[in-house]
């Protein structure tokens, strides 16, 4: 399945679906302080009416997320309530996933991590991710869009794109919006 990147030089469009993940340092999208990950979890099942099958492998999802199912959400790192966020829309399979910023806010150790599972997400279903960190583009993603100021600028796969740039993110992101611009 294709994996899709949207990235803005301005505000990402904001996209109100559920399974939506956008960490921020205020935590309005984190769980209740006063839940266990493990709660949170079994929340987002319930809510997906997931099968006995399905809701065993959230203690998997939980390990490969390196979360600890007994902590209370409230002694959590914004990091570490960023990937709970990130698990709980893992315990669900849907043919769309749509990430608004899946990297912000988790830790620097954790990234790559993120990046990979995002990655292998978009082989089961199509992943439509909204980012700023350019540096997703050459990880993760197949097909890339561009916008500037909420309009498509540029449409192709990961390839053509980076190739603007001459393999460089920063740079092809500089020239497609240069283009646009002239």
């Amino acid at each position: 399945m294709s994996r899709i990147l949207e990235s803005s030089s301005s505000s990402a469009a904001d996209h109100h679906h559920h399974h939506r993940h956008r960490p921020n340092s205020e935590g309005s999208d984190s769980p209740p302080p006063g839940e266990t990950t493990l709660s949170v979890m079994e929340a987002a099942m319930r809510a997906h009416s997931l099968s006995q099958e399905t809701r065993r492998q959230y203690r998997s999802i939980a390990t490969r997320f390196h979360l600890h199912l007994e902590a209370r959400v409230s002694e959590l790192s914004g990091g570490t309530i960023a990937r709970v966020a990130l698990a709980q829309i893992w315990v669900s399979s849907t043919p769309l996933t749509l990430l608004d910023e899946p990297v912000a806010g988790i830790d620097t150790e954790f990234r790559e991590l993120i990046r990979q599972e995002v990655s292998e997400r978009g082989k089961e279903s199509v992943v439509l991710m909204a980012t700023h960190h350019h540096g997703d583009i050459a990880k993760i993603c197949d097909q890339v869009l561009v916008m500037d100021k909420g309009r498509l600028v540029h449409q192709g796969d990961s390839g053509s794109f980076l190739e603007r740039g001459d393999g460089d993110v920063e740079a092809a992101m500089h020239n497609v919006l240069a283009t646009r611009r002239s």
